[in-house]
């Protein structure tokens, strides 16, 4: 399957702007709670003064984002207009652009005190050669400033909750690229249930927070 604009525009379209419930599913908001408190514990002390989310979606994550940091720049990189014509629209006090991540991220310099790529980073993952997505992983870190950190949330189950030798060794493989640039100073594990059809799946997901190699 080819992860582009296309694919995920028509998600977004058959989904009426919010195809995986992310503004109303309580499943997502205790996902996004136990993301920002990462965030927000590590940056409890410091100024919070610029915020990137790749793969922002719709922008149900940015706008909590907004909330936590109401002084800081707050970007959102996604790669579907579709998703990105509702997050403008509901979300105020941030800026959203229109870009595939790694081409984005190949021409940026800027810093952020927060980078945030959570349950993204296995599109690239699945269509990159390995040396090339060490390469974006590397560029990824370099975007997080001295004092900042880098918080990357990842799912591996699949939706009959088993866990899946792909799942394993897409998560082996971000986990393991983005170590090779930065130091894992952050690692949460927890189950979650989510009801599907009817029937209730289990979910494993792993919250890492990278910070500049000491």
């Amino acid at each position: 399957m080819k992860y582009d604009s296309d694919h995920f525009d028509s998600l977004y379209q058959s989904g009426d702007g919010d195809p995986w419930g992310f503004y109303e599913s309580t499943y997502e908001q205790r996902k996004y709670d136990r993301t920002l408190n990462v965030a927000v514990d590590r940056t409890a002390d410091t100024e919070v003064d610029a915020v990137l989310e790749l793969g922002c979606g719709n922008g149900a994550f940015t706008a909590r984002l907004v909330d936590a940091f109401p002084e800081a720049d707050v970007h959102g990189v996604d790669i579907s207009e579709e998703a990105l014509a509702v997050a403008r629209d509901r979300v105020d006090g941030a800026t959203f652009e229109h870009a595939e991540m790694v081409e984005w991220a190949a021409d940026r310099t800027e810093s952020f005190d927060l980078v945030f790529a959570s349950e993204c980073l296995y599109y690239p993952a699945a269509d990159l050669p390995v040396t090339e997505y060490v390469g974006f992983t590397r560029t990824l870190t370099e975007f997080v400033a001295p004092e900042g950190y880098l918080v990357s949330a990842s799912i591996h189950r699949d939706g009959e909750g088993s866990v899946t030798k792909e799942d394993e060794r897409v998560v082996r493989t971000i986990r393991a690229t983005l170590e090779r640039h930065a130091d894992l100073v952050g690692r949460e594990q927890y189950t979650d249930t989510k009801r599907e059809d009817g029937d209730i799946r289990e979910y494993d997901y792993e919250i890492w927070t990278f910070a500049h190699e000491s």
